[in-house]
């Protein structure tokens, strides 16, 4: 099964008769380095008594090359799903104590992600964005499933922004306590998630919204970058999931195109994306009004770790699908609209990608 960006370039001789184009490396450049991480999103969280300590521990999938510098970024605010979505507009009401992060090696050692030299940060609520960095005394195995531990905490009543629901299966687990020793001591046992952080049998998935939200990385970068296409995506439901935490696979992929992407293509490997939208995401809300804070952070990444370069290739334009109108010129116009704020934003010389949209039944 070929993935997207090799059947972008296929010739009229079929894939046998390809190679890639020569990749031209770049050891030094962050690109994207897990599958499965998302945007906080949805609604928020409370801190409830004895339960405003909690611990998200996740995987990733690694990318398919190995890589041992990660940058992750931790962020303040959250985007709408449905509705309004993309816009920036679900924020806590008090900023975020991170207390640690620990990066989870395959072997199951854990290292300790640090933010400026120090374990903890502050993310401010609605603005907010730290860093954290961890370099590996080796290399993470190209194609592995890495994990991402968080502590953070509120005071009881407060709120936060969540995007993770608990993939129970594939050994993902959510506590919470009364303080910061309590926390820890669930942690090291790693024992079952706290009940009421994971009501995985109770009501399963996200069909009303029930699961309860973990905070963790707005996503995971690193160097060791060998050249592949990395498309940024403009994308909507399809892309990331018409699924439920349930049903995601060994790599934390839901939704048909992160899955198509992560295909290990025998010419071209795995591709993992930079995805910008969420769950509902529309075109015509998409770096528009409110929906400019994660563009703003991917570009002060090129400024600030890259030298100026792109943490993307190219745009893979996976948006439209809930634009639907009845009348065809206003769908195309929220649509393209989007790609020409896009092209405006970084140059018309970049290259888009459109994906052809998948019929819905009731659209």
């Amino acid at each position: 099964m070929m993935n997207a960006i090799s059947l972008a370039l296929t010739s009229p001789m079929g894939a046998a008769d390809l190679a890639p184009p020569p990749w031209v490396p770049d050891a030094n450049r962050y690109m994207p380095a897990a599958t499965g991480t998302r945007w906080p999103a949805g609604f928020t969280q409370t801190y409830a008594a004895d339960l405003n300590y909690q611990c998200s521990k996740l995987f990733f999938g690694s990318p398919d090359y190995e890589t041992n510098d990660f940058l992750i970024p931790f962020v303040g605010f959250g985007c709408t799903e449905g509705g309004l979505a993309p816009q920036e507009t679900i924020l806590p009401n008090a900023d975020i104590a991170i207390d640690e992060v620990f990066f989870i090696h395959p072997n199951g050692t854990e290292y300790p992600v640090l933010f400026g030299g120090n374990a903890a940060a502050t993310v401010a609520a609605s603005t907010g964005i730290v860093y954290g960095q961890v370099t590996l005394p080796s290399a993470l195995p190209a194609w592995s499933v890495f994990g991402i531990r968080t502590v953070w905490h509120g005071t009881i009543g407060q709120t936060y922004i969540g995007g993770y629901r608990c993939q129970r299966h594939r050994g993902e687990k959510y506590w919470a306590a009364a303080d910061l020793t309590s926390i820890r001591a669930l942690a090291l046992a790693n024992g079952a998630s706290t009940p009421a952080r994971d009501t995985f049998y109770n009501t399963v998935g996200n069909e009303n919204n029930s699961q309860p939200l973990a905070y963790g990385p707005a996503m995971v970068l690193a160097k060791g970058w060998d050249g592949r296409p990395v498309p940024m995506v403009l994308s909507d439901s399809l892309i990331e999931r018409q699924e439920i935490a349930a049903t995601a696979d060994a790599r934390r992929n839901m939704g048909m195109w992160l899955r198509w992407l992560d295909v290990r293509d025998p010419l071209w490997g795995s591709i993992i994306p930079l995805v910008m939208g969420v769950p509902g995401s529309k075109s015509v809300q998409e770096l528009a009004t409110s929906a400019t804070k994660r563009w703003a952070m991917i570009d002060a990444i090129r400024d600030t770790y890259n030298g100026g370069k792109n943490i993307w290739t190219f745009v893979l334009d996976q948006s439209g699908r809930n634009d639907n109108s009845a009348t065809s010129s206003t769908w195309s116009n929220a649509k393209l609209g989007l790609v020409d704020r896009v092209k405006t934003r970084y140059g018309a010389g970049i290259n888009v990608v459109g994906v052809t949209i998948i019929p819905t039944m009731t659209a």
